[in-house]
């Protein structure tokens, strides 16, 4: 299949012999995280929260690129999150799965490999990540993207809102592997980005890729309406309970609340986030407590903490968090500096 571009078919002789661009407004960095809400806060640019849904220890791959006002990230992680939060500029984002274990869910809608994830950057976004999720990911800014979609006579009616399209093949294959290479050790160990001819080849070749995989895209089929309804049933409960985290309803109050059964209550819960709702509420409080512990280091004792997040028995609440994080909350305490550094 032909390429867009390769990352070393550039023409050398354009860039050799000068000096790199210091005004170029390059950056990159890489990092290897062991804690969700740490790799969300290493993606540059971004106001964003990872909680840790799947028990067991967490192993994160993060690669940041930016340069002439667009942003380029691979990101991997090995246990289930759920992720929400918005990027700083007013952006249109697409991520596209490089690998992942089932499927995900992204703003309320079930997405697969082939699938791209486009979103308005002011309007934010939640996703539930499956175990194993590999993702790439471009922000070009929004208002540039709309003119050069206009000028190709694309509808950019629903450009506005977060989407899920489905991209003919090649198409797919195209923008994967032209934001692949950016993030390639070959391209980042060149320093060919540190020069601004070679980032204006490589912007041209993101917006080419990007606008004829939308181009050939069909939207991917809405939910039913029985799955919005029990969407929009899960996401109210969990607003609902969440702002009770010292006081956390019991199921009966729940189902109460909400004038819905118990068989209901966990059939909705399983197909919207993949776990019951107890098992999904106390996850959510763990990571309150753990999002604490990190941010309030020795200031404030775990129990009072843990008393804050609604967990009264502090051997029950050690070992609920030891099983969901793979450490105790005293080992999170004495690894936040160096994971953090």
């Amino acid at each position: 299949m032909s390429t867009p571009f390769s990352p070393t078919t550039f023409d050398q002789r354009s860039v050799d012999g000068r000096m790199p661009l210091l005004d170029s407004g390059y950056r990159h960095h890489q990092v290897s995280t062991r804690d969700s809400e740490h790799h969300a806060a290493c993606l540059s640019d971004w106001e964003q929260t990872y909680s840790q849904l799947e028990a067991g220890t967490f192993s994160g791959e993060l690669i940041d690129v930016g340069f002439s006002g667009i942003q380029v990230f691979r990101e991997s992680t090995n246990r289930s999150v759920f992720q929400q939060g918005s990027p700083v500029d007013d952006c249109f984002v697409i991520g596209m799965p490089v690998n992942m274990d089932g499927s995900g869910l992204f703003n309320g809608k079930q997405f697969g490999p082939q699938d791209l994830i486009a979103f308005n950057g002011s309007q934010g976004f939640n996703l539930v990540t499956p175990k194993r999720f590999d993702v790439l990911a471009v922000t070009i800014p929004r208002l540039e993207l709309l003119q050069l979609l206009a000028l190709e006579n694309i509808d950019t009616a629903s450009m506005s809102n977060s989407i899920l399209i489905k991209p003919l093949p090649g198409t797919m294959d195209a923008l994967k592997y032209c934001l692949s290479s950016i993030v390639s050790s070959e391209m980042l160990s060149s320093a060919r980005l540190d020069h601004l001819q070679v980032q204006r080849i490589l912007k041209s070749a993101v917006l080419t890729t990007t606008m004829s995989a939308i181009r050939s895209s069909r939207p991917v089929d809405e939910p039913s309406r029985c799955f919005r309804s029990r969407s929009y049933l899960v996401r109210s409960i969990i607003d609902w309970a969440m702002s009770r985290q010292d006081d956390p309803p019991s199921i009966s109050e729940i189902c109460l609340k909400f004038n819905v059964g118990r068989r209901v209550l966990n059939y909705s819960f399983t197909e919207v986030v993949g776990s019951s709702p107890l098992t999904y509420l106390r996850s959510m409080r763990l990571n309150g407590a753990r999002r604490d512990l990190r941010k309030q280091g020795g200031t404030v004792s775990v129990q009072d903490i843990a008393g804050r997040w609604g967990f009264c028995h502090l051997p029950r609440f050690s070992a609920e968090y030891r099983k969901l994080f793979g450490e105790l909350p005293s080992e999170t305490r004495q690894n936040t500096c160096q994971q953090w550094t």
